[in-house]
Order: C-alpha cells, then structure tokens, then sequence
C-alpha cells in the first residue's frame, strides 16, 4: 500500500471522532485566519482554494470571515470529505477529492491557497508548493500551517515519528519557487493527556497516526504501556504566509517576538 494510501485510510477511519477531536486544529485554524485577515486586502471577492479541508469545520469558519467569489475544498480522505459536503451544502463551494501534489484542471486562477495542518501529509512538499505557485494568480497569497521540527518530540525515543521541516526550509522552498515570504509566526501547543494510552488515542482519533509505529519491537500492547509513561504532546507549529512574485527578493519579516513562543493547554 502505498504512503497515500495509508495517508488516506488514517484519516478515513477518524471520520465519527474528528470534529470531537480536533480541538488543536481548530485553534490552529483560528490563528492561520486572523493573520490572513491581517495581510489580505482586496476589493474583488476572491477565488480559494482550500487544502485539506477534512470535515469542513475550518473551511466554514474561512467562509464566515471573508466573502468569496469561489471556493473550492480538496482533501483525499473521502469519507472527511461526505461530512464536508454536508456541512458546506447550499454554499459556493467545490468539495472534490485531490492529492495536494497532483495538477489541478480549474479554469481560473486562484487568489488564495490555504492550508491548515495538511500540507505536511504531501508525498512531495516542494511539488506541492510548485503546483500551488501555477495555480495562484500573479499576486496570489499562499497561507498554511504545518508542525515543524520538534513537535511529537514526547514520541521520538518510542515510535517513528514523520520528520517535520524547519522553518528555515519551508521559507527557503518558498522562495526557490518564486514567492516573497510576507509573514512567518512561531508557536508552541502542549496537549495534556492522564496517560500514554491517551495521548496516543488523540494521534488516531484525528487521523494522524500514520507513521507513529513502534520502535523498539520488543515492547506491544500491555508492555508498551507499562514501560512508557506519556503525558503531553508538544506541537511546535509554523505559519506562513507568501505572496506570489516573479522576481522573488527574498526579503522576509517574522512576526513579534512576543507572540512566538505560546504554550497553550487545550483539552485533547
């Protein structure tokens, strides 16, 4: 099977316990959508696309905040996707399933590509980010959130955890690929959990439990449990937000400082 395929089954099998979990995605969700308050100022409404929309939950909240002319939601998980179209019907949405990395057949451009929590699931991230750069307009404004390295650290020792970028890279890929970093933020979510067995529940409840297999084989099941003793999950989480350029000058600005570094406590 392949990795998308695992990818895809995870997510897939969260379906009846994702929205009851995802309160770490829904926070992310939130702060991605203030700072693109903060950045995008147009008078025409705009065409998005959604990257990783799961059950819709962040893609109503997006639609609540800013008038569009045209959204279209992707993600590969099906059966994320049947909530979402419920969620979402009766608006100008196009709920469609699509792997991030492969081309998009849309007629028009888009103004904005969004992304909470999802792009760091591409088989290819820097395809991806080249797929999304033909795809936006001119001027078009990518906006996304991904864990960088660090996050899950708890698991390292025990489990094989999916490596995650560090922020230097994704700002480097951005501009390889022709876009000017407007604005880059740091913050760190500590999840609290009573024992092992909870925290790695809240990995699967929202499907992202794909690669956290075991380590040490010796240890399954009882014993695991018994020899770890997990507690919190620590999720260091980058945001960004770049517009498309031809002449990309590399000039980029990191939020203030005192807003970079956030533990914040949320209920898995």
């Amino acid at each position: 099977m392949s990795a998308l395929h695992k990818i895809k089954n995870a997510f897939n099998k969260s379906k009846a316990s994702y929205d009851l979990h995802s309160g770490l995605q829904s926070h992310v969700g939130d702060q991605l959508i203030q700072l693109l308050l903060a950045v995008f100022h147009k008078q025409n409404l705009p065409r998005i696309i959604d990257l990783g929309c799961g059950t819709g939950t962040n893609t109503q909240k997006l639609l609540d905040k800013i008038p569009v002319r045209e959204l279209h939601a992707i993600d590969i998980a099906d059966d994320l996707l049947k909530i979402a179209q419920q969620r979402l019907q009766g608006k100008n949405v196009h709920v469609y399933a699509h792997a991030f990395d492969q081309p998009f057949t849309v007629d028009n451009a888009f103004d904005i590509a969004y992304s909470n929590m999802a792009l760091h699931w591409s088989v290819s991230f820097d395809k991806t980010i080249q797929s999304l750069h033909s795809q936006l307009n001119k001027h078009g404004i990518i906006v996304f959130s991904v864990p960088l390295t660090g996050t899950l650290s708890e698991l390292q020792p025990h489990f094989s955890v999916n490596s995650m970028a560090q922020a230097a890279e994704v700002t480097q890929i951005l501009n390889q690929t022709g876009f000017d970093v407007l604005a880059e933020q740091n913050e760190v979510v500590t999840l609290r959990f009573p024992d092992t067995l909870a925290a790695l529940r809240s990995l699967k409840q929202v499907g992202a439990n794909t690669s956290h297999t075991v380590r040490d084989n010796r240890l399954s099941g009882k014993s695991l449990l018994r020899a770890v003793n997990i507690q919190q999950l620590t999720y260091n989480i980058g945001y960004f937000i770049a517009r498309k350029t031809e002449h990309p000058c590399h000039a980029n600005y990191t939020l203030p400082a005192q807003t970079q570094a956030l533990e914040k406590p949320i209920s898995a």
